[in-house]
Parts: structure tokens; sequence; C-alpha cells
């Protein structure tokens, strides 16, 4: 039985992996830093769609609910 010859030769790694970058301690806090102030820069600007005020339609359930409850009220305190 022979043995084969194993092929010996430089492996390259596909497109489709991502490279692998190596950062310092140092160079990785100012990109995280820099990273976290233009998130927090760009989530400022668009801050009035956490502020939004309550929708007209729940308002208008409310005085619905809450007028039928002081129906209820006054009608069970005038059989009394």
């Amino acid at each position: 039985m022979k043995t084969p010859k194993w092929s010996v030769g430089v492996l390259n790694v596909p497109d489709s992996h991502p490279n692998v970058v190596l950062y310092s301690p140092r160079q990785a806090e100012h990109d995280f830093r820099q990273m976290d102030m233009d998130i927090y820069q760009n989530s400022s600007k668009y801050s009035y769609l956490d502020n939004k005020k309550t929708p007209k339609s729940l308002w208008v359930f409310l005085g619905l609910g809450g007028s039928f409850g002081l129906y209820k009220l006054i009608k069970c305190l005038m059989k009394k």
C-alpha cells in the first residue's frame, strides 16, 4: 500500500469572510467613544419621535367611558 504525498500550500480565505483587524485597547476605546457620540448626536435630532402627545382617539374613549361611569353613578345615587 502506497502512502500518498501530502500537498502543502497556502490557504486563501474566501472573500465572503470579513478580514480580522486588531486594534490596541486605546484605539478601540477611542473608536467606541466616537461611535457613541455619533449615535447620541443622531438620536438627539430625532427626539421628537419619543415625545408624541396622547392620541385624540384615546381621549375620546376615556371621555366616553368616564361619562358612562358618571351616568351610572348618578343613576345609582338617584335610586337611593
